[in-house]
């Protein structure tokens, strides 16, 4: 977050060990009793409610099949192999490559980096595939945006942050870029679904924009109070087509 951030760092004083505030309390001795008053909870105010949780991934109109087995929510929901838009072993794929690109290295970095998870993909199964979407990806005008020298780049970032006064946020976002300069954020979400039978990009896109609009929206509503002053735009790339949509504020 600090560099995403760019926060002044230099502008504050070292921690010295000693505490911020207030006296060292004296520890407890190996194995001493704590007062029966420490087990007590403290009632909450009258009218009091925690606010709820609310999972990006799981308020879409279609599933997250990939993002909901990557985040913690989802360890304990049984999850199909694969289905017919979808499948799960190759989102995971797309994720993981995606997480760990060499923005800052130069083509040979870069051109490593496909080779080796290409080959991760054959030893999947779906090396055809891969290579199809992939070489899409580095051609296509996305790459051309999100490869720009003025980009601060996050991938896989989780975000815990309140949407409204009776609920937060828990999610993470594939990936976020910052343009300290040019004051703007983008969030792009990677979605792997397959294109059903005759759908052109531009239907495919449109369903996409449909489907994931409120995963999107939520995504964007948490960065703009986090990034003060930016233009927040929330993206959708397919992979089956390797273009994006933009995802309109909610």
């Amino acid at each position: 977050f600090a560099e995403l951030w760019a926060a002044p760092l230099a502008e504050f004083e070292p921690l010295d060990g000693r505490p911020l505030a207030g006296g060292e309390a004296a520890a407890p001795e190996r194995g001493q009793a704590l007062a029966p008053e420490y087990y007590q909870a403290t009632p909450l105010p009258a009218g009091f409610a925690l606010p709820a949780r609310l999972l990006p991934h799981q308020l879409a109109h279609a599933p997250d099949l990939a993002r909901t087995a990557r985040h913690e929510s989802g360890l304990d929901q049984p999850l199909p192999l694969a289905n017919a838009e979808e499948a799960i072993s190759y989102g995971l794929w797309w994720h993981e490559t995606m997480e760990f690109v060499p923005w800052a290295g130069d083509a040979a970095a870069l051109a490593d980096h496909g080779t080796r998870r290409l080959d991760a993909a054959e030893a999947l199964g779906f090396r055809e595939r891969a290579t199809r979407e992939w070489a899409q990806l580095l051609m296509s005008d996305a790459w051309r945006e999100l490869s720009a020298p003025r980009w601060t780049r996050l991938a896989e970032l989780g975000v815990f942050a309140p949407l409204r006064a009776d609920a937060w946020v828990d999610g993470i976002m594939d990936l976020v870029l910052h343009d300290p300069v040019g004051q703007a954020v983008w969030v792009v979400d990677w979605k792997t679904n397959r294109r059903r039978a005759g759908e052109s990009d531009a239907e495919l896109l449109a369903r996409l924009v449909a489907e994931y609009a409120p995963q999107l929206q939520t995504y964007g509503n948490c960065l703009e109070p986090l990034f003060p002053g930016c233009a927040v735009r929330q993206l959708v790339f397919s992979t089956a087509a390797g273009v994006w949509a933009e995802v309109q504020r909610g």
